[in-house]
């Protein structure tokens, strides 16, 4: 079965990967595979049909939406989870990790919110918000774990709960080999493509994974432009509404 956790960016995605390959691993019923990005989905769908016959689970992360996922979502073969943040949140933590700002930025939102609303009358599909995953790991991980049909004890769950906790997270950060501290360096080296940056094959962490706010929401107000704030609220205001944000 493929098992696919996917989520707007900077809201948690990594997190909820780990704690699902770690329930798996608990049970020793599945593996994590990854990361997948959009120019990798040939290579996706040639493992997806060997999966398909596999009982064991295999997860993927991902940020976009799999084609074939429309022909085969009924599919008891494959399941999505989703997690989502107030896009205010993901804006500010987007324009702070990559220096996104502007048009880029509003653009970037844009592109998360329209792939949201494509999962979100999809069947097979699990959606968690981020706010609350943070505030109550144990349940997450719960959720999870009914939705896969997985049956792990109380202390498995708490285990689960401190292996993906930030403190461990930053344990791993810690070992990495980090990007230059120069911005424009860091701009030239993702221009060119040439990633320096190492990132932790097991969990998908990387040495500036989590910012120093570490996870904490309602941040924008202080990161965003009074501009890019009445942009986002003019443009997906409905959104905001929709996932009772505001």
């Amino acid at each position: 079965m493929l098992v696919i956790c996917n989520g707007m960016i900077r809201s948690g995605s990594t997190l909820q990967y780990n704690i699902t390959v770690k329930l798996v691993e608990k049970v020793n019923k599945g593996i994590g595979e990854g990361y997948f990005d959009n120019r990798e989905f040939d290579l996706l769908d040639k493992k997806v049909h060997r999966w398909n016959g596999d009982k064991r689970y295999h997860i993927i992360k991902t940020h976009g939406v799999y084609p074939p996922l429309k022909e085969n979502w009924n599919s008891s073969k494959i399941k999505m989870l989703y997690i989502y943040r107030d896009i205010r949140d993901v804006a500010a933590s987007a324009k702070r990790k990559w220096g996104y700002e502007g048009k880029r930025l509003i653009d970037e939102i844009g592109k998360a919110i329209d792939i949201y609303y494509k999962l979100y009358t999809l069947p097979n599909i699990m959606f968690q918000r981020y706010e609350n995953v943070i505030k109550n790991p144990s349940l997450a991980v719960m959720e999870i774990s009914d939705w896969l049909n997985i049956k792990v004890s109380d202390d498995d769950i708490l285990l689960i709960c401190k292996e993906t906790s930030i403190s461990k997270a930053k344990e791993i950060m810690q070992k990495l080999k980090p990007w230059g501290k120069s911005r424009i360096l860091i701009k030239i080296q993702k221009r060119l493509k040439i990633y320096q940056q190492e990132f932790d094959n097991k969990t998908l962490l990387h040495p500036d994974h989590i910012s120093n706010t570490q996870g904490e929401s309602d941040i924008w107000n202080d990161i965003l432009s009074f501009e890019e704030i009445e942009t986002i609220m003019y443009k997906y205001s409905d959104w905001l509404k929709h996932a009772k944000y505001i």
